[in-house]
């Protein structure tokens, strides 16, 4: 028995901060406590379910997700705003909890981006367009940032607005997205044009932008990035 503040990590990389406890919690062992017999949904603590005899962090996997595009060369015909990085990231992990349960993860999305015009769908958070749709075929060369879900099926945008600026913004945005357990979880970054070409991280007026609280903050990442944490879980009834 351990009493007082506890905080448990049940998955190697999972998130250290997400369950605090300020009440005694006792671990499962292999399926069963110490002294109660067999562990039940009931004694896993909020953040955590029931999985094979188990109680195992549910958004473990999700939270700390995150993609980089670095600036790797300058264009020396736009050396000031844009810059050269490298093939499109795609970010994958899966949903973990009990099978086939539905769950809502209110999760902060924050980084540094170019933004791009993206067509339908309903704004969820400052940059963040639920269901839109995003066609490079019309020639649009500004980068497309995508998070996915695979069940039930949907799609956010992560860096809408308008097509077309030199500079990058900063992305600081909390929604909530509907997971099932298993489900496949994404982001994915695109530099979309064959020279695979980005806006450097510069702001209005010239200067580097800090996602704070982020790596490397205080430090600026020179390119752009995004990275998705979790703030809670709650099981759909």
């Amino acid at each position: 028995m351990i009493s007082g503040l506890l905080v448990i990590v049940m998955v190697s990389c999972g998130r250290t901060d997400l369950v605090d406890y300020e009440v005694p919690f006792v671990a499962p062992d292999a399926g069963t406590s110490r002294d109660a017999g067999p562990v039940d949904a009931g004694a896993c603590p909020p953040g955590f379910a029931l999985v094979n005899g188990a109680c195992v962090e549910i958004a473990a996997s999700l939270n700390g997700l995150r993609w980089e595009l670095p600036c790797l060369t300058l264009d020396p015909d736009y050396p000031d705003f844009v810059c050269f990085t490298g093939a499109d990231v795609t970010q994958s992990t899966t949903m973990l909890g009990a099978p086939g349960r539905l769950y809502d993860v209110r999760v902060r999305v924050r980084g540094v981006v170019e933004t791009r015009g993206y067509t339908g769908g309903t704004t969820v958070a400052p940059l963040v367009r639920r269901g839109a749709e995003a066609n490079p075929s019309t020639g649009d060369a500004w980068n497309i940032y995508r998070l996915t879900v695979s069940d039930p099926a949907e799609r956010w945008y992560l860096n809408a607005s308008v097509s077309g600026e030199y500079v990058c913004r900063p992305v600081d945005a909390t929604f909530t997205v509907r997971v099932r357990a298993q489900a496949t979880v994404t982001l994915f970054a695109s530099s979309v044009d064959g020279r695979r070409s980005q806006i450097r991280n510069r702001d209005d007026a010239g200067t580097p932008l800090v996602a704070p609280g982020v790596p490397p903050a205080p430090m600026a990442f020179d390119g752009q990035f995004l990275q998705l944490d979790v703030l809670g879980v709650t099981a759909v009834p």
